[in-house]
């Protein structure tokens, strides 16, 4: 240190800023950690004490000793990070889980599992203190490595995963309702836009063995939940035209063609997610056809999108926001539930109505 430089001033202690604004330590403390607990007066002074010795809160590695915590959780997506903030479902999950983040002063990391290599090696030296795994396949290795570390995992939209704790929707119920709404509505020739089914990139003709060994839960109910409805009205799973789509609009303009060729004469569609549903409406447009006059179209999730698209769109809503609280709330409280299952509900709107004779 030069010999004109001033000497360092020493750190301050709560137990020195307590003692300057004539407070308990305590009191200090939870001005900076719970700071509703305490009066404004009282606020003010710590603060202005605190200022006056450069105090700029709790050292956050101290912190993390003390507590054994970092203050962080981490939201698992089964894409790139562009289908996080791309996604509309995605999207509301983490914002739900940004809320409790925020009302419990937690911060919040998002890693995604395009390439699974990479996750592998990232989730081993993750500073988080749990993980939320959303719509993920078991991955050989992955969970391994979360479950070696010792840090509990919530899972979402998935098969139930042993030891962890997880946040489940109704969705083949509400696969059902879907289904019976266009029934009721005269509707025979119906035709499936589906998600994909596994992680291979694939589009075109699903068959009922592939949605049997499809590892993406949500998408894999929702498809059973229309058959079994359909059957039910005298139309077997081997008469329902299902097509994969990629979770791209591009995907659409190859599928749609596909479909209407499997399905000659379809007078409605039931798509597994409000994206697909909503790409379909636009297709038809462009092909001079009407919604729903033509075809009615039902989608699943109530997307924002859904409620003001033209026509609004008929769909399965589901709790999407409350889905990412109910998941961080769980992997917050280590006295909770295990588990959080969530109903659905058919939203009635523009894009569905009677069979064309």
């Amino acid at each position: 240190m030069p010999e004109d430089a001033p000497p360092l001033k020493p750190k301050a202690r709560l137990r020195d800023i307590a003692t300057a604004a004539g407070v308990a330590q305590g009191t200090v403390s939870n001005v900076f950690n719970h700071p509703e607990r305490v009066s404004d007066a009282i606020r003010a002074r710590v603060l202005e004490a605190a200022d006056a010795m450069g105090y700029q809160g709790a050292d956050p590695l101290a912190r993390m000793l003390r507590t054994g915590q970092i203050g962080t959780i981490a939201v698992m997506i089964p894409d790139g990070l562009g289908y996080a903030f791309g996604d509309p479902a995605a999207l509301a999950l983490i914002q739900g889980v940004a809320a409790v983040c925020d009302e419990t002063g937690r911060g919040i990391s998002v890693y995604a599992a395009a390439d699974v290599e990479a996750a592998r090696k990232a989730l081993g030296s993750a500073a988080v203190d749990g993980f939320i795994m959303y719509c993920m396949e078991e991955e050989p290795g992955v969970l391994d490595i979360i479950r070696g570390r010792g840090l509990p995992v919530v899972t979402v939209d998935q098969p139930l995963v042993q030891g962890c704790r997880t946040v489940t929707v109704a969705d083949r119920t509400g696969a059902e309702a879907a289904a019976r709404h266009l029934l009721d509505l005269g509707h025979r020739r119906i035709g499936v836009l589906s998600m994909e089914l596994m992680p291979d990139s694939r589009e075109g003709e699903v068959s009922l063995p592939r949605i049997r060994e499809s590892i993406y839960a949500a998408c894999q109910q929702r498809l059973y939940g229309y058959l079994e409805v359909l059957a039910g009205a005298g139309i077997p799973a081997g008469d329902v035209a299902i097509e994969e789509c990629l979770f791209e609009a591009e995907s659409i303009e190859r599928s749609m063609p596909r479909l209407m060729r499997r399905q000659p004469g379809m007078t409605a569609i039931l798509a597994t997610c409000d994206r697909l549903a909503l790409w379909a409406v636009a297709w038809l447009a462009r092909q001079g056809l009407s919604v729903p006059g033509d075809v009615s179209v039902l989608g699943f999730d109530d997307i924002v999108a859904a409620a003001t698209s033209q026509p609004p769109l008929t769909t399965i809503r589901q709790p999407l926001v409350e889905k990412g609280r109910a998941a961080a709330e769980l992997l917050i409280d280590p006295r909770g539930r295990d588990e959080i299952h969530f109903g659905t509900e058919l939203v009635l709107r523009g894009s569905t109505g009677p069979a064309r004779v």
